[in-house]
């Protein structure tokens, strides 16, 4: 639950205006690797569990 908040405020930070005063180019582009990695290992166990059960399913 906590990288899920983290996920947010990271998106938060590089989408709003606030992000657009305060941070530099090179931090926001830092932020934004940060939480798309951080993305795609909050949705790698459900991608993993489709793929898993669609095998199954043949």
């Amino acid at each position: 639950m906590e990288l899920v908040i983290v996920e947010f405020i990271g998106l938060f930070l590089v989408a709003s205006d606030f992000g657009n005063k305060y941070l530099t180019p090179k931090d926001r582009l830092f932020i934004s690797i940060f939480t798309v990695y951080l993305g795609i290992y909050l949705l790698m166990p459900a991608i993993i569990k489709i793929y898993v059960y669609r095998k199954k399913e043949k």
